[in-house]
């Protein structure tokens, strides 16, 4: 499958597309509803569900939506949206799709024979020509320079050069030729100018450590800094999985290098606050505006999810460093994780079973009150991505146990308390609550052998062996139905029948 998305950033210097009253609609908040079949479909063979996935703006996580196959091969997803983004839908194979808000659009999913995309002329118009541009566009050659840790910079450059001029070429020809949706133009010239970059920001890391040389300690590629400052931030490609993984990148150099640099003149002994303010302050010192705002936002977003800081200092950094971000929808984004910290009459309402608690026993008196029934205990964290794509699916999940002999018991390790209640609360989430103190942590690895993020496993009634079974999903996001099986045989569901 080939590696295409839409980039998030409009390059000022090369764009000169003017966008009309309907590439505007494009950008308008909405519901987007797809529907659509699966053919062919066998339901005793096939998969259940398709699965609809695109990039977080803030964190760069993918998000994942499952999407349910009836007997009869049909499908319906609905999806508040921002503004239009680009995304993938598939099971075993996977297709690009725009996923356009206020607009239904039809599907005909045929795996690898591909996706046949039909609604408004709108959308029909925007994935006709992206599925022909893309088919192009791998035709008249790669969008790569491969084994570049085996070249030397001056040929590096040449060819990544070569291949940037000659994708310019082809897109302006095409362009001539299809007259792209303006949309798409704009796109497919972010497309050309992200990939050149991606690739010299690559260089740095694969050629140093090809010579097991530590990156951090490697200069840029001629120009890289210089090419940044074209950067410029356009709304209406903010969700773009591009985008993001190249800031990743480009923030964990930032992370690396800024950390080297205060061990190296022994600026720092291990205080969290004076990190997370060196962090802060690097990134204040960045030049270009996009990327001071992306690493300002970056850093603080993973402050919330410290336990190295009080959440005094915690607030306290987040209310002196947000005032330099100007970018209107990240800033609101940070504020909503922050306003468990900001706000303190936030506060989780229980549903009837549901209990919160500050752990403060040793964990097998923590254990003891449940033991009467069997345990499903879950290992989880707020900082811990994949722990988060779970909790959604948990009182689906949960709902099918009989609580009259099975306890749901959630464990927390490593969680700012505030972000911690916030979770529990903003999905309801059922069952007994427990934030562990670093002690619990280390006796739930060390004496329960649960060391992983997450980590689920079956206690007996009355016992201390545990037996490690699987989460409420499948990779794809489908029901575990091996764990619901493993419970029926147990007796522990509403309906043993499943």
């Amino acid at each position: 499958m080939r590696d295409l998305l839409l980039t998030t950033l409009t390059i000022a210097a090369l764009f000169t597309v003017s966008c009309t009253p309907e590439d505007s609609a494009l950008m308008e908040p909405g519901k987007t509803v797809l529907t659509g079949t699966v053919v062919p479909y066998n339901p005793a063979s096939d998969v259940e569900a398709l699965v609809v996935s695109y990039e977080d703006l803030n964190s760069g996580e993918t998000v994942r939506h499952r999407c349910p196959i009836d007997s009869l091969g049909r499908f319906r997803l609905e999806l508040e949206l921002p503004h239009t983004i680009e995304a993938f839908i598939g099971a075993r194979e996977y297709h690009h799709i725009l996923l356009i808000p206020n607009e239904h659009i039809a599907l005909v999913y045929r795996g690898e024979d591909g996706l046949e995309v039909s609604g408004s002329a709108i959308t029909e118009e925007l994935h006709q020509q992206l599925h022909a541009y893309l088919e192009a566009d791998l035709e008249d050659g790669s969008n790569y320079v491969y084994e570049m840790e085996t070249m030397e910079i001056d040929s590096f450059l040449a060819a990544l050069q070569t291949i940037r001029e000659r994708r310019t070429v082809f897109l302006e020809t095409y362009h001539e030729e299809h007259e792209l949706h303006p949309f798409l133009y704009q796109w497919a010239q972010n497309d050309i100018y992200f990939k050149y970059l991606r690739q010299k920001l690559n260089y740095r890391l694969f050629k140093p450590l090809s010579q097991e040389i530590q990156p951090s300690t490697v200069a840029f590629p001629p120009q890289y800094a210089a090419e940044l400052d074209h950067f410029d931030y356009h709304p209406s490609y903010e969700t773009n999985m591009y985008f993001h993984r190249f800031l990743n990148m480009h923030y964990h150099y930032f992370l690396v290098e800024t950390q080297y640099q205060l061990y190296e003149f022994e600026k720092i002994k291990g205080d969290a606050k004076v990190i997370k303010r060196a962090l802060l302050e690097a990134a204040l010192l960045t030049e270009n505006r996009t990327l001071r705002e992306a690493l300002l936002i970056r850093t603080l977003y993973l402050m919330a999810e410290s336990t190295q800081l009080t959440d005094a200092d915690r607030l306290a950094l987040y209310e002196e460093y947000k005032a330099h971000i100007t970018h209107e929808g990240l800033l609101k984004d940070l504020e909503a994780l922050y306003e468990p910290y900001t706000n303190p009459e936030i506060a989780p309402t229980n549903n009837d079973a549901q209990s919160i608690d500050l752990a403060s026993e040793d964990l097998k008196q923590l254990l003891q009150p449940y033991q009467e029934k069997y345990i499903y205990l879950v290992s989880w964290g707020t900082w811990c991505s994949p722990c988060m794509r779970e909790i959604p699916h948990y009182n689906a999940f949960l709902a099918k146990m009989d609580t009259n002999r099975v306890q749901p018991l959630f464990l927390a390790s490593r969680s700012p308390e505030p972000r911690w209640r916030s979770v529990i609360a903003e999905h309801n989430l059922s069952g007994a609550h427990h934030l562990l103190t670093a002690r619990q942590t280390e006796q739930l690895c060390g004496e329960l052998k649960l060391c992983g993020y997450p980590s689920h496993a079956l206690i007996p009634p009355g016992g201390t062996a545990l037996e490690v079974v699987g989460g409420p999903i499948d990779y794809d996001l489908s029901v575990n139905e091996a764990l619901l099986q493993k419970m029926g045989k147990l007796g522990l569901l509403v309906n043993t029948d499943k």
